[in-house]
């Protein structure tokens, strides 16, 4: 092979080598472009969750009774209420559906949250939590309440899937604030 050949197939593979790192990285932009996309849509569908929740219990506050849990009530469903489905137009994702329900509760429990545990202090912590059970009463009961639960769904513009997201919240009958319950994401250490 003379010098002139080497020279063109050596820069047939640079040139390949650069197609295919440019490739590569227009994937993965694409790929972060989606990530964004979907993060975008969950939050917007976690809202509309948690915005029923509000209008919901802005219905029971106005007036609205729900179904109290007797012995003739063998299904949960039996005594859920079902809020009116709410529908709402999303430039992002479309028609986002929104479900509701509502339950009346009849004890409520408060825990606290310890929510900056440093990894030096956890041993400390776990002594002390164990030192707390050996002398814990029974938890006392705050008030009833009443309970809903939503879930908001839509089709994802670029799989086509169903996406999905969830609320959960309670009220006492003798306050008003509205209590979100979140879902367990670490090892929060939970006292009473």
């Amino acid at each position: 092979m003379n010098q002139r050949g080497f020279a063109t197939v050596l820069s047939l593979c640079l040139i390949l080598v650069i197609a295919l790192i440019v490739r590569g990285i227009n994937a993965a932009e694409k790929n972060h472009a989606y990530e964004t996309m979907n993060f975008s849509a969950e939050i917007e569908l976690q809202n509309a969750a948690e915005s029923a929740i509000c209008a919901a219990i802005a219905q029971v506050n106005s007036g609205v009774t729900l179904p109290e849990k007797n012995s003739q009530f063998v299904k949960r469903q039996d005594y859920q209420s079902q809020f009116p489905a709410i529908k709402k137009n999303s430039a992002r994702l479309g028609t986002i559906i929104v479900e509701t329900w509502g339950e009346n509760m009849q004890t409520i429990q408060s825990y606290k949250v310890s929510y900056n545990v440093e990894d030096d202090d956890e041993k400390a912590l776990t002594e002390n939590i164990a030192k707390k059970k050996l002398g814990r009463k029974k938890q006392e009961v705050i008030s009833s309440g009443k309970f809903f639960f939503s879930v908001a769904q839509a089709t994802n513009p670029i799989t086509g899937e169903k996406m999905f997201r969830r609320a959960a919240a309670y009220i006492t009958d003798n306050d008003a604030t509205i209590h979100f319950m979140d879902v367990k994401q670490s090892d929060y250490t939970f006292e009473k």
